[in-house]
This record gives C-alpha cells, structure tokens and sequence, in this order.
C-alpha cells in the first residue's frame, strides 16, 4: 500500500495538478456534450455547471440504472456505478429515489477514445429501451 501510495504521488507531482485537472475536466465536457444529443438522457448537475467534478450523473428513459450499468458492463465492458451513491438524501431531492443515477467517473488516464466508446454504447442502449 505504502509503495503504490508513494508512486501515485510521484505521478502527481510529475505530470501536475492543473494538467491533470485540465485533462479530466475536457474529458468530462466532452462526456456531457455527448450525452445531452442522446435521446432519453436526463443528466443531474448544477445548472451552471459551476464546479462540475469529473463525475457525471445520468439517466435514460425507459432504463432503471442498474440495469443500464449490467448492460454497459456485459456487453460493452464499461464499469460504472449505480444507485444512490451514499446519498439517498440527494436523490430524494433530485426526485430518482429509490433508484438512483448512473454515474460516470473519469480519471487521469482516461482518454477521449474511452469517453467516445461510453457515448456510443450510450447511445446504442438508449435505442433499445424497455
């Protein structure tokens, strides 16, 4: 544990906090860019996009998200997480209580190549809802 601990921070250091910053933030606009031209799709942000994290929260109409998320995985081999998310609180509020969202985290070493596969698999998906 210590020694991959001491090499993530070597990379951090080494590659940068803005650079990696600024990588996951255009990697998460392109992600949302591409989910608000799929039918179906309802995302769940801030409505100016202030502070947008690189975590993306979505839905698709006719798709409870663990469904969604199985589909992805087995068929696409994307992993996302599904469901509350630890906060049953905020999905009472955003009105997806009890089954929650789909969410896509993105990190340093994703590249667009894997933002534009999700949007296809996405899109593909969304065609086939129940």
């Amino acid at each position: 544990g210590i020694a991959g601990l001491g090499a993530g921070v070597a990379y951090v250091l080494e590659r940068g906090i803005d650079a990696i910053r600024s990588h996951e933030n255009g990697l998460t606009d392109r992600l949302l860019a591409g989910l608000r031209e799929i039918r179906g799709v309802t995302l769940y942000r801030a409505p100016d996009g202030a502070e947008q994290a690189p975590v993306v929260s979505f839905n698709v109409e006719g798709w409870e998200p663990g469904e969604f998320g199985v589909t992805l995985d087995q068929a696409f081999d994307i992993q996302v997480r599904t469901g509350l998310h630890c906060a049953p609180s905020t999905h009472k509020v955003l009105g997806t209580f009890p089954s929650g969202t789909i969410r896509v985290s993105i990190g340093s070493f994703n590249t667009e190549d894997d933002i534009d596969q999700t949007l296809a698999a996405v899109q593909e998906i969304a065609g086939t809802a129940r």
